[in-house]
């Protein structure tokens, strides 16, 4: 008897977040890429008391989590100016579920 295997495609994730402090920050994106989100999105909000542009610091954290999970997608980090530059970058074919 041979057996076929189906695999189920993941659902595409994609995490938007103010940005917070560098501990913090590290902690949702080791989190979420151990949970499969594929896409972060961090913006700058009027209460955000820290920003980084560093993206090869964020690519790190991602990296050591990746290793950790055992996933082999690299999700992708965007940063934004404002949450208005962030609404801007998605597609309108994409439906969003905002949860605050």
């Amino acid at each position: 008897i041979l057996r076929k295997e189906i695999k189920e495609t993941p659902p595409n994730i994609a995490l938007a977040c103010g940005f917070i402090k560098q501990n913090r920050m590290d902690f949702i994106l080791e989190k979420g890429t151990e949970l499969g989100v594929q896409t972060f999105h961090f913006f700058r909000s009027h209460y955000a008391n820290y920003f980084s542009a560093n993206t090869t610091r964020l690519q790190k954290v991602v990296r050591q989590a990746l290793k950790q999970s055992l996933h082999y997608f690299f999700p992708k980090i965007f940063l934004h100016p404002n949450l208005e530059a962030f609404f801007d970058h998605q597609p309108s074919s994409q439906t969003l579920k905002l949860i605050a």
